[in-house]
């Protein structure tokens, strides 16, 4: 399972720099980018000046969640065009994500939806999970760092890995080195790690527990 890193953390704490150095410096690892606005989650977090930095000086495959309205994410949409991450997901609880086209060049990224902690399964269009090509499932409720894991979202990945086996899923939110075999066993492909690693004394050291947690020490494979 690949070892996603969020940069929410270190965007609250306003060393966001600082800290894609830092990364920079790991291996078998990638990114992952929140960007938030107060119009679905109740806090704006990633300036579109963030953004294009984060894709430019980072070396690992970057994924983009977003949680916001299109309208207020047009310039970051904008930056996708020209600067395409590996994938962006986009809330079912906002749209249809799967006829969106954010993306016109011919590399673009994966499109893929992303589930809040509290949305039900069942709520959603079966033929939007049975299809998508990328699942963020979320393990907290969106928009925070620093949450409790609800082992609720274990059987959210499971149910799509059943019903959709070829999905890349995601799941972020919680994940540590106590829970990391469970999401792993979950049949989640991509595990994002957040404030477990950002408030380590000893960073290098903390992603060593969560490669040893994943069976394989050189962190799971990251695809570009």
């Amino acid at each position: 399972m690949e070892i996603s890193i969020s940069l929410d953390p270190a965007i609250d704490k306003n060393c966001l720099e600082e800290y894609l150095v830092e990364l920079d410096k790991l291996d078998g690892i990638s990114i992952h980018c929140d960007v938030m606005r107060d119009d679905f989650v109740g806090r704006n977090a990633v300036t579109t000046e963030q953004f294009e930095k984060i894709m430019l000086c980072t070396r690992h495959p970057v994924d983009v969640h977003i949680m916001a309205h299109s309208e207020s994410v047009k310039e970051i949409s904008e930056i996708i065009h020209r600067i395409g991450p590996r994938s962006v997901c986009r809330h079912v609880e906002i749209s249809n994500v799967l006829l969106e086209r954010l993306c016109t060049k011919a590399d673009q990224p994966q499109l893929g939806i992303a589930i809040d902690w509290g949305t039900q399964l069942e709520t959603i269009d079966q033929d939007i999970l049975e299809n998508a090509i990328l699942v963020t499932i979320m393990s907290v409720k969106a928009g925070y760092s620093g949450q409790s894991f609800n082992l609720s979202a274990l059987e959210k990945a499971m149910h799509i890995r059943k019903i959709n086996p070829q999905a890349r899923i995601i799941m972020d939110g919680g994940i540590n080195p106590d829970n990391f075999a469970m999401v792993r066993a979950a049949g989640v492909d991509t595990a994002v790690v957040g404030s477990y690693l950002f408030n380590a004394p000893d960073r290098k050291c903390a992603l060593e527990k969560i490669k040893r947690a994943n069976g394989d020490k050189a962190g799971g494979h990251v695809t570009q």
